[in-house]
């Protein structure tokens, strides 16, 4: 995908911008490309400083010499920092005398994010409000210290419905997760929080496995969780 931003930069003076958060859709930016207009066309800008942050980090910090070779910036490099959170501010600053009207163009690639947080705990009351609290999940992948018969995910707070007819306002409902018969019942296990709906309601849902075995002098059954996703901007 590709956005366009256009703007009117006065001379000697910088202005900010802010690529369009796309994580919503899963998407990251992951280049930036800038022209100009002269007369009628578009041509690649020149007399331009460019600098580019993400998630509070520089990750770009381009001079006049720059531009003169190309007028793309490429952001894989810096793909892990811009992961945290989809957000790339970019401030431009025209060094030439005239004023310019520049475009920018911004294209995404497919992003999960990043580790927004991990876990290891057999503590498991707080563990999705833990994950909600940290930014926006797009997935969860766990694993246990011994067999589990069933994984339910419970909700903590009910919800009638508005109208009152039983119909579903957009609420989410419990639902387990079951071990396959040819799986350890360890795990691992993955949950998409991004196209689910319930991945925007972790912090009113918890974790509730069951073990497969009750036996006494067992060591307490513990979780090994990591959550992906995008850290609050």
């Amino acid at each position: 995908m590709r956005l366009t931003l256009k703007v009117k930069v006065p001379p000697s003076k910088c202005i900010a911008l802010i690529c369009p958060t796309l994580t919503e859709q899963l998407l990251i930016p992951h280049k930036l490309t800038f022209t100009e207009g002269v007369g009628d066309n578009e041509v690649p800008v020149k007399d331009i400083h460019c600098r580019v942050t993400g998630s509070g980090t520089e990750l770009v910090n381009h001079t006049e010499a720059y531009f003169f070779i190309t007028n793309e910036v490429p952001l894989d490099s810096s793909r892990l920092t811009v992961e945290r959170s989809g957000r790339v501010d970019v401030l431009l600053t025209n060094r030439a005398q005239n004023p310019k009207v520049i475009t920018m163009y911004t294209d995404y690639v497919e992003s999960i994010g990043s580790i927004i947080y991990q876990d290891k705990t057999d503590r498991f009351d707080e563990l999705l409000r833990n994950i909600a609290k940290a930014g926006r999940p797009t997935r969860l992948v766990f694993g246990f210290s011994r067999p589990v018969k069933s994984i339910t995910c419970s909700t903590t707070v009910d919800c009638e419905s508005a109208t009152g007819d039983g119909e579903d306002d957009g609420w989410i409902q419990p639902f387990k997760i079951e071990p396959a018969e040819s799986d350890s019942g360890c795990g691992p296990f993955a949950l998409d929080c991004a196209h689910e709906k319930y991945g925007r309601y972790l912090e009113y849902m918890q974790l509730i496995p069951q073990p497969a075995s009750m036996a006494e002098g067992l060591p307490p059954l513990q979780i090994y969780l990591l959550a992906y996703g995008f850290q609050r901007a």
